[in-house]
């Protein structure tokens, strides 16, 4: 059971992103999705790619299935999908429960931003940290 917890956590994310846009009737924002991915998953799996061909990290076989895609294990290239996909559905979930002119969702996607701002500025230049940084910033 315990090889399939990478994989539940992905399926798990999926269902909640999926339940939130039904459940509120929210239509998914393909280009956020898409800007997401772009700024997130692409650059990542070429950098588990590399990284895993290299010997720095592994995937430890007793929470994966045992399928790799491109040498890294299947839940991780599930990984790069599903959490974008959560947070986008979770933006768009907010951004659609808010009034676009109330204040108090103003002030917080000024703060997110600048969190973002921040982290990026912060991190040195360390891969995920800064690339996630920018993008909260930037989108």
């Amino acid at each position: 059971m315990a090889s399939l917890t990478y994989l539940i956590f992905n399926v798990s994310i999926i269902f909640f992103s999926v339940y939130m846009l039904k459940r509120f009737k929210i239509k998914l924002n393909l280009k956020a999705f898409t800007c997401a991915l772009l700024l997130v998953s692409v650059p990542f799996i070429i950098w588990d790619m590399w990284a895993v061909s290299v010997g720095h990290w592994s995937f430890n076989p007793d929470y994966v299935i045992g399928i790799n895609l491109f040498g890294i294990a299947i839940e991780e290239i599930l990984f790069f999908f599903s959490v974008p996909f959560v947070m986008t559905t979770i933006f768009i979930s907010l951004k659609s429960w808010n009034n676009p002119n109330d204040l108090a969702a103003k002030i917080i996607t000024v703060l997110v931003g600048l969190v973002g701002l921040i982290f990026a500025i912060s991190s040195d230049g360390r891969g995920y940290t800064h690339i996630i940084g920018l993008a909260s910033f930037i989108c």
